[in-house]
């Protein structure tokens, strides 16, 4: 059977089927059980009603900001242009190397959070730091607790890995489905007591912890939604690259990739799905989310100036 056989039958199959297989494939490739035991264990938390420390705190998070407002902050130029004092007693979501702006400024983010496991490897220290000195709650991936040893206050979620138009979140199994398929939404996470889902961008996963906590508008800033990635070095790992720029174009910060470390590679079509599925789930809760980015080319959301909101 030629591969183009097996992913016009595979495109046929049901889609739990599809994603049940999916897992297999992903964690046969990957050689990695971290998939399939989160997966089984958020289930199990859910269907039997089980309970730990961590269960309880995901549990706490449930509805805990009703009504309420929050902002998500990206990484993008654009924070450079975001004057992040009026965030001084708002609730929001930093992520991965919000870090780079601590020295300069005083915003502290409520939650912090981080799913690419190349960033927890690189900086696994000054995560640490952060999520146990410097009064933020973290909520990272139960995936990283290799790398991240977090403190009481840490809240663990699991992996659930995102489907969305033939590829699997950061473990790449490319053209499952042939095109001439109605591609499919991702999967967006609504329990998150049972795991969240990774779609190659924290943002996708701020959007869930964001709805699951209850707000009522969600503003999002610094999430350009566009990215530089000309001047790459290709490793044998498909999703991992090796910045080659001397200043990163890509972040508000020109040492948050510096030249020679690896990250993950942007996949744009991916985001823009996600983003679409979260609009989705929240037009149907009645929750707005609204982009209030200075510049940049995400248009998924409707945009709000920044400074109107204080």
């Amino acid at each position: 059977m030629d591969s183009f056989t097996a992913r016009k039958i595979f495109a046929f199959l049901p889609l739990r089927l599809r994603y049940f297989l999916g897992e297999l494939i992903i964690t046969s490739i990957s050689f990695d059980a971290r998939i399939f035991r989160d997966y089984v264990h958020g289930v199990l938390a859910v269907k039997y009603n089980l309970s730990n420390e961590n269960i309880t705190k995901i549990l706490s998070l449930k509805d805990k900001y009703k009504g309420k407002r929050c902002f998500i902050l990206g990484n993008g130029p654009s924070l450079n242009k975001t004057d992040l004092s009026f965030l001084r007693d708002e609730i929001s979501f930093g992520s991965n190397g919000i870090f780079h702006l601590f020295k300069e400024n005083d915003y502290r983010p409520t939650y912090f959070t981080v799913v690419d496991f190349v960033f927890a490897q690189n900086y696994s220290n000054i995560i640490n730091n952060i999520i146990t000195k410097k009064n933020i709650t973290g909520i990272l991936l139960n995936s990283l607790r290799k790398n991240i040893k977090g403190d009481k206050s840490t809240i663990w979620v699991n992996f659930l890995p995102t489907w969305a138009n033939g590829h699997y979140s950061q473990y790449t199994v490319e053209n499952l489905t042939p095109h001439f398929e109605r591609p499919l939404l991702p999967e967006f996470s609504e329990e998150i007591l049972r795991g969240i889902h990774d779609a190659g961008t924290v943002t996708y996963i701020n959007l869930q912890l964001a709805i699951y906590m209850g707000f009522k508008e969600i503003y999002l800033i610094g999430i350009d939604h566009n990215y530089k990635t000309e001047k790459i070095i290709e490793t044998e790992y498909e999703d991992i690259i090796i910045s080659d720029y001397d200043d990163d174009p890509n972040h508000f910060s020109p040492n948050y990739t510096p030249k020679g470390h690896t990250w993950t590679v942007p996949r744009m079509h991916i985001h823009e799905r996600c983003y679409y599925k979260a609009r989705k789930i929240a037009e149907r809760k009645n929750i707005k989310i609204l982009n209030a980015t200075k510049g940049g080319n995400l248009r998924v959301f409707k945009r709000v100036n920044y400074n109107s909101l204080f």
